[in-house]
């Protein structure tokens, strides 16, 4: 999974993310680690593959994307999420690489977690 800034298009390191599958799914399962420098983290998915995954995050960004992705196109072609971040997006051109799952999200900032806990 490589996670990108809605608005740059820079990578987002040092987040926490959690790889999902949709309750009632029958492999459920769940799957956490922290983005490196280059805003990738990988999953190594065990049989059975789940149907479907999403992405979650830490208190330390917000998504912006709404829904949960396919594992098989993720692994047979990749996808690219659709940017739904607030403002000025950033567009992505490269195409998708077969097991790779492009998402956006935005840094929350300090202040902004503090008003969530209010």
């Amino acid at each position: 999974m490589r996670l990108l800034d809605g608005k740059s298009g820079k990578p987002i390191s040092h987040i926490w993310i959690t790889l999902a599958v949709p309750k009632g799914d029958k492999n459920a399962n769940r799957w956490f680690d922290k983005t490196n420098s280059k805003g990738i983290v990988s999953f190594p998915l065990t049989e059975p593959i789940p149907e479907s995954v999403w992405p979650l995050f830490g208190v330390d960004a917000e998504l912006c994307f709404y829904e949960t992705f396919s594992t098989e196109d993720i692994l047979e072609i990749g996808v690219v999420a659709e940017n739904k971040c607030k403002g000025p997006r950033f567009s992505y051109t490269a195409g998708p690489k077969p097991g790779e799952l492009v998402v956006f999200a935005r840094r929350v900032s300090a202040w902004e977690r503090m008003k969530r806990e209010l």
